[in-house]
């Protein structure tokens, strides 16, 4: 077999992923096309066990260790190396650990303020936004279920697929900025939701950058699980106002009073942008015990994006299953945004 042809560790990896992906497209398919007696509810629950469990974890992890695998190794033996190679046996010091609350909350505005952002863009370009309930809690053991559902599997499994999986095949060649903006990408398109697509995918380069920095999946997974969380908090207090969680449906009105507050209320996201880049420059103090090399300084912080190439430039055939895959997923989300301007 010619050399250039030969599927490197980067090519079956991405295949692993491919796999998940085309898992959940083909899920999100059934489950419009195929006539059902379910209600809303029941179907999003359906739609988040199997996406979760199955297409972002069964499936990636099933086929990363068999693509993987040694012929020395068991299948139980590759799959911890996999577990470990991906950071989650990585311990922090407890100075990280302690940043991580501010910086988990910090990033939740960051995300209102990228949302913002994104849905001006959208209406500017014709865009009719949806008009729907969302989500109908039922009392706060329903909050607990769609935490659960929403925050803390998406948490688990969306990160094991793409700062496990598909960041690590994207390690094996080019600079930490590829690694970065690759994951991010495929982690936004994922969502093949036009409305998504632009906070997914800052919100995917900082959780890949992190897992990049420090080694570990896990702040990663804690910024990915409270910012999922705070927004099914908000979306329980709309509808439970008199609850206990009531304060946080009267913060968001105050925001909304008038052109003043609503003002107020961008300056106080944008600054909150300035102390998220201060928390995570401290938070890589702690957690990035690597030589320092040369590389791009963001002003006025410590991160650091690196150039060098560890194994060279990628070729082709170690980017042609991911080209498809972005292909793929880029298909489904100009669609929701082509739905949305002309519907």
């Amino acid at each position: 077999m010619n050399a250039k042809l030969k599927f490197t560790n980067r090519t079956k990896l991405m295949l692993a992923y491919c796999f998940s992906m085309l898992g959940l497209t083909l899920l999100n398919i059934l489950l419009n096309v195929i006539p059902n007696n379910l209600s809303e509810n029941s179907l999003n629950i359906m739609f988040s066990l199997i996406s979760q469990i199955g297409c972002m974890g069964i499936i990636p992890f099933f086929f990363a260790v068999i693509f993987t695998k040694k012929k020395d190794k068991s299948f139980a033996q590759a799959g911890k190396e996999l577990f470990v190679s991906y950071g989650y046996t990585k311990k922090l010091p407890s100075k990280a650990w302690l940043l991580m609350i501010p910086l988990a909350i910090s990033m939740c505005l960051v995300t209102q303020l990228l949302s913002t952002i994104s849905a001006l863009f959208l209406v500017a370009v014709g865009f009719q936004m949806p008009v729907s309930a969302g989500t109908i809690y039922k009392g706060p053991l329903d909050l607990i279920r769609w935490i659960v559902l929403s925050a803390l599997l998406p948490a688990i499994f969306e990160e094991f697929t793409h700062r496990g999986v598909a960041l690590t095949a994207l390690k094996e060649r080019g600079s930490e900025m590829t690694q970065v903006v690759l994951s991010g990408l495929l982690f936004a398109l994922m969502h093949t939701n036009i409305m998504q697509s632009f906070y997914a995918f800052v919100g995917g380069c900082i959780f890949g950058y992190i897992t990049v920095r420090s080694g570990s999946m896990y702040p990663a997974m804690i910024l990915h699980f409270t910012n999922n969380a705070v927004s099914c908090l908000q979306s329980y207090a709309m509808q439970y106002p008199n609850s206990a969680l009531g304060f946080i449906n009267t913060i968001n009105d105050f925001w909304a009073t008038n052109i003043f507050t609503m003002l107020l209320r961008g300056v106080v996201l944008v600054a909150n942008l300035f102390l998220f880049i201060f928390l995570l420059s401290c938070f890589l103090k702690f957690v990035d015990k690597r030589t320092p090399v040369k590389g791009i300084r963001i002003p006025k912080t410590n991160i650091d994006i690196d150039l060098y190439h560890p194994d060279g430039k990628a070729m082709l055939t170690d980017n042609f299953i991911m080209y498809g895959t972005i292909a793929m997923l880029s298909l489904s989300t100009l669609f929701s945004l082509v739905w949305g301007i002309i519907r």
